[in-house]
């Protein structure tokens, strides 16, 4: 593997074909939603949800050959509350 270069951040399938739509690493589609709910005078509960389409990206295999690797969609959820 060569290092120290500019990285390729473009989606190659095993023909050579370039994917135009996509990048590396980077997911197609992100929605997210973040909410401000008072619950009291005191209390305020504040929910997060993000959702993020399936990327690609190359990995190292154990011949240390580069494979075109897929991460399945996520869907994360992160909930604060905090007192006054």
């Amino acid at each position: 593997p060569q290092y120290n270069e500019t990285p390729n951040y473009q989606l190659i399938d095993a023909n050579g074909n370039v994917d135009k739509t996509m990048y590396l690493g980077v997911p197609n589609h992100k929605v997210t939603l973040n909410t401000h709910l008072k619950v009291s005078d005191k209390l305020y509960f504040n929910p997060m949800m993000m959702y993020f389409s399936k990327k690609y990206t190359y990995l190292y295999n154990n011949n240390l050959d580069l494979v075109l690797t897929e991460f399945k969609p996520e869907f994360h959820l992160n909930l604060s509350a905090y007192l006054v």
